[in-house]
Parts: C-alpha cells; structure tokens; sequence
C-alpha cells in the first residue's frame, strides 16, 4: 500500500480508501464488514463515510467494524447533508444549515453511530449560502479545540466555494481546510480549471470519488447490451445515464492505449492516472466485494511515465472526448 499525507493535517492516507457510500443499502452489515476488514489487512486505513449514506446506517456498520480498534485506522464523515423520509416513504436528504447547534448535533450523533469518541477528519457535506463562513468555522474550531474533530474538509465545494471559505479560513484563528472531496476521473477535470491550483497553492489534498466513472471504467457494461443484473446500472437510472455514446467512445481509446502496456485494465489504468495528479492524497472507492477490493488494489503495480501520461492525453484529445487538457502539471501553480 501506498500512503500520501492529507494537505496541511498529519494524517497519513492509504491512496485507496473505502467508500462507505453504499453499506446499509446496496451491501448489507454483513457483507460491509467483510469488505472493510479484508481493506484493512490489505493497508488500507481511510474509511469515508456521511449521515447520508444507507439512511445513517453506514456509520453504524463502521462503528460496528471497527470496534475495539479504533486506533490506527483513519475515519472520515461528513455535515450538512440530513437523511429524511418524504411523505412516500422514500428516503431523501435535505440540507442543514451549517451553524454550531446544527454542527453539534450532527457530530454528536455521528459520533454515537460510530462508536467512537473523535472523527479523523470532518467534510462540511455542502455550501451553506445563509450561514457566514466564520460562524461555521467557529463551530469547527470548538470541535477540533475538544478532541471530537482532528482536521477539518469540504466536499463538492466549487471554485468560488472553496475560496470563500479558505479566505475566513485565513481570516480567522480557525483550524485549516487540509481536503476536498471531489468527482475526478480521467475524463471527468472540471477540477483542473481552477480548484486543482487552488488546493496546490494553499496545501488542499483532494479526495476523489467516481474515479471509475460510476463503473464505466470497470468494462462490466457494453454498448447496446443491458447492464449485468448485479450492477448498479441495473438499478439505478443516475448510473445508467453514464453509459453513454460518449462514455462507451472513450472507453475504446482507453482500452486502444493498453494494447501497448503492461497494464491489466481500465481500471488499472483510471486509479494510476488519478494517483499521478498533482495535489491527489487518495480516492474513496464504492467496492461490493473482495474481488473488487483486489483488483483495485492490483492497480498500484502499474506505474505510469510521463512518456505514458502525454500519450494518453493525445489519443483522448485527438479522438474528441476532451476539449482541453492542461498537458504540464506544472502550469497549475501559475493559476
């Protein structure tokens, strides 16, 4: 395994992470806890979870698997985001304010899911416009300040976002913004605009999600053909609407570029891509099982060159699946 320290903070994170967005629903406790303990004897040692994920349900399998050794292990959740029932019996979420008696209530209630006494790092789950910055940074502090919180992030805070809260960060006496959880993949680089140099310049790591863009880098899914009955594209119409012209174009000039290297899959390929970006600490990866677990895994055997990067970047742009690429990383610090 491999570990990246987690921007300003003192964590260090194994590069894969267990996203825990689908225990409680999509796995059952069970089969969540046999995922989480064959990742931990693996090296992994980040496990993201919210309030949100399986209707608070995740947090509690968390807890549960992590009981009696807590230590050591690296666990992140989220606020802002409450699970709700709508008047049809389905479950939703609605967003909370992000004021101290929310706050504290929200981490308390997390903490009690998780059987656990502090939280390794909180994400402030979305922007709050109707509360100022420091009033939620405040309410953070005061967490970090009694042992609750260790570091604080955010999660898919835009540009304009992340930087009015990083300028009260500044402003203020209050604990530094080390992460943001984002959707980054190799075809998928809003990031690159302006958020990437952004979190260079101020020692922001990124935590990516969707880096398989939903499963379409898997190469479980074919066009015209009907998702496999145990995909998530079976089930879900967001997952289905990824599978794409698009998408299924690119996965060929994806697939076209391994013909000339060592590495076994897309996949592969997608998690060494991510893990050669400026400013990636890790990725959270919503596995359904220890075959998943391992072939992710695997990916850390295949270093990529420059040589590879450049290439791959060409054939993307040369067939049109991206319309701009940012070629020399090293640009991103002039932004």
């Amino acid at each position: 395994m491999l570990y990246r320290k987690l921007g300003g903070s003192g964590l260090e994170v194994s590069v894969i992470g267990i996203g825990a967005l689908h225990f409680g629903s999509l796995l059952d406790e069970r089969q969540s806890i046999e995922l989480i303990n064959r990742s931990l004897e693996r090296g992994v040692n980040f496990i993201d979870t919210a309030p949100m994920y399986g209707h608070s349900l995740s947090e509690e399998i968390v807890g549960n698997a992590l009981a009696g050794r807590r230590q050591g292990y690296l666990v992140g959740t989220k606020v802002g985001l409450v699970p709700l029932i709508n008047d049809e019996g389905n479950f939703g979420v609605r967003p909370a304010r992000l004021i101290k008696s929310e706050i504290s209530k929200s981490v308390e209630s997390s903490l009690r899911r998780l059987r656990t006494d502090y939280i390794d790092l909180l994400q402030l789950h979305s922007f709050d416009e109707t509360t100022e910055p420091a009033e939620t940074l405040q309410a953070l502090d005061e967490l970090v300040r009694s042992g609750k919180v260790r570091y604080v992030g955010v999660s898919n805070y835009d540009y304009e976002q992340l930087k009015t809260m990083v300028a009260a960060n500044l402003s203020g006496n209050f604990p530094r913004i080390c992460a943001i959880q984002s959707h980054y993949n190799i075809l998928e680089r809003r990031l690159e605009d302006n958020v990437l140099p952004f979190c260079q310049r101020h020692d922001i790591s990124i935590i990516c999600y969707r880096a398989l863009g939903r499963g379409v880098f898997t190469n479980k899914y074919s066009k015209g053909m009907p998702p496999p009955p145990v995909s998530r594209a079976a089930t879900s119409s967001r997952v289905r609407r990824h599978l794409n012209d698009a998408n299924f174009g690119a996965l060929e000039v994806l697939n076209a570029f391994l013909t000339t290297r060592s590495i076994a899959s897309v996949a592969a390929l997608s998690i060494r891509w991510l893990l050669s970006r400026p400013s990636v600490a890790t990725m959270v990866l919503g596995m359904r099982d220890v075959g998943q677990l391992a072939d992710n895994l695997r990916a850390l055997e295949y270093p990529l060159s420059e040589e590879d990067l450049a290439e791959l970047d060409a054939m993307l742009l040369a067939s049109g699946y991206l319309a701009d690429i940012k070629l020399n990383p090293e640009t991103f610090l002039e932004v």
